[in-house]
C-alpha cells in the first residue's frame, strides 16, 4: 500500500483507524475462515478500500497543488461518508461536520465556473450542467406542460 504523504490528515487518520479497528477485531477471532470474519470483517471491505482511495486521492491533489478550496470540499464530502467515525475518533461533532461542509461550499461557489474551466474538463464533460451555455440550451429544449389547459409548448 502506498504510504500517506501526510499521516496527520483527516483522511489518512480515517484510513489508519478503519484498518486498526479491523485488525483489533481480527485478533479476537479464530481466523479469517471463521463465521465472525464473515460477520465483522467482510462487511468492512468496501469501507476499507474507499478509505484507501480517498486518502490517495487527497494526497495526490495536495501534491499536485490542486486549489485548497477544492481539496477542502473533497475532504468534507469524504467525512460525510463515515460521519460516525469522524465524530467518534476525530472529535468532529455533527455540527462541526456541517460547518466544515458549509464553509467549503461557500469558499468554492463564487469561483465554481473558473475552477471547472481551469481543470480543462470541457472535452470530457458532456453533461449539460458542465457549462452555462450547455445548461441554458438544455433548459430551453425542455417541453413545458400546463395541466389545467392541457397545453404543451416548447420554452
Amino acid at each position: 500500500m502506498v504510504p500517506s504523504t501526510d499521516s496527520d490528515s483527516l483522511l489518512a487518520r480515517h484510513e489508519a483507524g478503519v484498518f486498526d479497528s479491523c485488525r483489533k477485531r481480527l485478533a479476537l477471532m479464530a481466523g479469517h475462515r471463521s463465521a465472525d470474519f464473515g460477520r465483522f470483517i467482510l462487511p468492512q471491505a468496501v469501507r476499507l478500500v474507499e478509505s484507501i482511495g480517498h486518502r490517495i486521492a487527497y494526497d495526490a491533489a495536495v501534491s499536485l497543488g490542486v486549489d485548497q478550496r477544492l481539496v477542502d470540499l473533497y475532504v468534507a464530502s469524504c467525512v460525510k461518508l463515515d460521519a460516525a467515525w469522524y465524530a467518534e475518533h476525530a472529535n468532529l461533532s455533527q455540527d462541526a461536520q456541517l460547518e466544515m461542509e458549509s464553509t467549503a461550499i461557500e469558499a468554492v461557489l463564487p469561483s465554481m465556473w473558473d475552477l471547472i474551466e481551469a481543470m480543462g474538463v470541457s472535452g470530457y464533460a458532456i453533461a449539460p450542467i458542465a457549462s452555462e451555455d450547455g445548461w441554458d440550451k438544455m433548459v430551453t429544449s425542455l417541453e413545458t406542460f400546463h395541466h389545467k389547459e392541457l397545453y404543451v409548448s416548447r420554452m
